[in-house]
């Protein structure tokens, strides 16, 4: 397990106030992600409700986050049984994945490994389980399970994919490198973008900060 005091959050933010906290959008995200230098990597994800139709009983809304497949990895957390999400299961028409929280499997399946491989329903669509993550792992909504996110289908509308902000999103800084190298990085970046893109990026900017210090805002 890695330690998480490398771990930052990026927001969107504005220049003339860097303490503004705000979503990347998807253009926002593959533009740094791409031009970036400082960070080991970039991952993003973003809430959702799905529906669950047990074999008995009603319907019922989990609590589930969809994530860039590379999330976990930035993180440092492994599966506890079967894999997390590879590149390949966020590409567009790929087969319908998920990964289960210890606890929703725990209350769920009753510790029954064997699930992993299975398919189940969920939002009407039978979806595979690939893991299931660590006791007590979590985004910090308790989420009962987790989906890949598949960014090809918001990029297709240059309108939208750089105007809707709705990625919580979440880097690791290279060995050796500071969190005020790392915040000059991404400016430099903000002000290229804010050149290329002005109706969508002026007055804009990246903010960065530790991920305790995130927390901490959270909680205020």
């Amino acid at each position: 397990r890695r330690t998480t005091a490398f771990i930052v959050r990026l927001y969107d933010a504005s220049t003339t106030d860097p303490t503004e906290r705000n979503p990347f959008s998807p253009a926002n995200l593959v533009d740094y992600r791409e031009q970036q230098r400082s960070l080991v990597g970039i991952g993003a994800y973003m809430r959702n409700t799905p529906t669950w139709q047990p074999e008995h009983g009603q319907p019922q809304i989990l609590t589930a986050e969809t994530v860039t497949p590379d999330l976990f990895d930035l993180l440092g957390v492994r599966a506890r049984y079967g894999r997390t999400f590879l590149a390949r299961d966020s590409i567009e028409g790929s087969d319908l994945t998920i990964i289960l929280s210890y606890e929703f499997w725990r209350r769920t399946f009753a510790d029954d490994s064997t699930v992993v491989g299975k398919r189940i329903p969920l939002n009407n669509r039978p979806y595979e389980v690939l893991g299931v993550m660590p006791p007590r792992f979590t985004l910090g909504m308790s989420e009962d399970v987790w989906f890949p996110l598949k960014l090809s289908y918001p990029l297709d509308d240059a309108a939208t994919a750089r105007r809707q902000h709705y990625l919580s999103v979440i880097g690791r800084l290279r060995q050796g490198v500071t969190l005020e190298q790392a915040r000059a990085d991404l400016t430099t970046i903000a002000h290229r973008l804010e050149a290329q893109y002005p109706e969508a990026k002026t007055g804009r900017t990246t903010a960065i900060v530790s991920l305790h210090e995130a927390l901490a805002g959270d909680l205020r």
